[in-house]
């Protein structure tokens, strides 16, 4: 048993090693070697301790496991790469210290071990207890607020909706004919063909460009880019409203939409909106369940208190020059959620707001 633990302590070791700056660039060969030793010691250690505590911790090294294959591979640029495996890292070392101690508790309180479940249980009704606080807390405070304020068409300010767009079909035509029936008077609408395979996709761009769509061909993005990302660079660097609109093919907006989010973002003072879409049943009249998880997971946490505030890339609206202050999309070319990143920035002076859509503004 002391070989094997002398193995995981190898393995983590070298994990921690391959982070520290002078041994990064020898990073290929010691993820190697970590991820060869790591292997054989949890393979070894699940067949010496076969219970469920061993299974966990086993379990998450594997991601470890895959962590190290990671930098092995090399596939992502080499800050982005060196960023997240640092805290993936961290986070599953953590993780498992936090297995250890239950197992270690188990062991020590084995003769009451009615004692270890009645603490189990008290622990989940407390989580249960401020879950249900916080969801009732997040709901009040996201509701969309009725609006007093009116402005004039003078008054307000220019608004660009950008759509990525890759091989699409009639979702693209819905959305783009839900914009195009907007009241809002000082209106563009820019829609990127993130380089479609299909024919269709620019052909349905065309056929609006009589309604005042523009058009914009999309380009193969460098290697330090992930392609939405890339494709909202290129839309942001397109517009040339004083706001601009993220909005998804997905999505359907009432004709008094835009208003009613410019009208709130000026009547709070916010430089950023993100919006929770209602949902409608798809064509077989199912709603969809991974979404109402996706929104489960921005709704339910008490995410502000680790600003983490919510976000959806479904239709969010952004001031131009707050996007530019805070660095553009150059700043979170590999960040799978780039919203999240402006909305924690903004979230620091009080600019962001994520409000639920109601029927009157009409966000599907």
């Amino acid at each position: 048993m002391f070989i094997v633990f002398m193995l995981l302590a190898s393995a983590t070791a070298l994990e921690l090693l391959v982070q520290v700056r002078p041994f990064w660039r020898f990073r290929k060969v010691i993820a190697a070697i970590a991820l060869i030793i790591g292997a054989f010691g949890a393979g070894a250690f699940v067949v010496w301790e076969p219970n469920i505590f061993s299974g966990l911790l086993v379990w998450l090294m594997l991601y470890r496991l895959f962590n190290m294959v990671r930098i092995v591979e090399g596939r992502m640029h080499e800050h982005h790469l060196r960023h997240t495996t640092r805290h993936t890292t961290g986070a599953l070392l953590g993780m498992q210290a936090v297995v250890v101690a239950a197992w270690a508790a188990w062991n020590a309180w084995g003769d009451t071990g009615h004692m270890v479940w009645a603490a189990v249980a008290v622990t989940q009704l407390v989580v249960a207890a401020a879950l249900v606080w916080s969801v009732t807390r997040n709901l009040r405070r996201m509701r969309w607020p009725h609006q007093d304020m009116h402005y004039s068409d003078k008054e307000l300010p220019s608004v660009t909706v950008a759509i990525p767009a890759r091989n699409e079909t009639e979702d693209l035509q819905l959305c783009l004919q839900s914009v195009i029936a907007s009241n809002y008077p000082k209106l563009e609408i820019i829609v990127l063909d993130d380089c479609s395979q299909a024919r269709r996709t620019p052909e349905i761009i065309r056929e609006f460009a009589h309604d005042g769509v523009r058009f914009i061909q999309g380009r193969e993005p460098a290697a330090d880019w992930l392609p939405k990302n890339h494709a909202y660079a290129r839309l942001a660097e397109e517009a040339s409203g004083a706001y601009v609109i993220f909005c998804g093919v997905d999505v359907r907006l009432a004709p008094n939409t835009i208003r009613s989010m410019v009208t709130l973002m000026l009547d709070r003072n916010k430089a950023m909106l993100g919006i929770l879409p209602r949902r409608e049943r798809n064509a077989y009249g199912h709603l969809s369940l991974i979404q109402a998880m996706r929104y489960w997971w921005e709704l339910v946490p008490p995410r502000r208190l680790f600003n983490r505030p919510p976000v959806l890339s479904s239709c969010w609206a952004i001031k131009t020059d707050a996007l530019k202050k805070v660095g553009g999309f150059a700043a979170v070319a590999r960040t799978i959620v780039p919203e999240a990143f402006f909305a924690r920035e903004l979230t620091k002076t009080d600019a962001y707001s994520f409000v639920r859509a109601s029927n009157d503004t009409g966000v599907t």
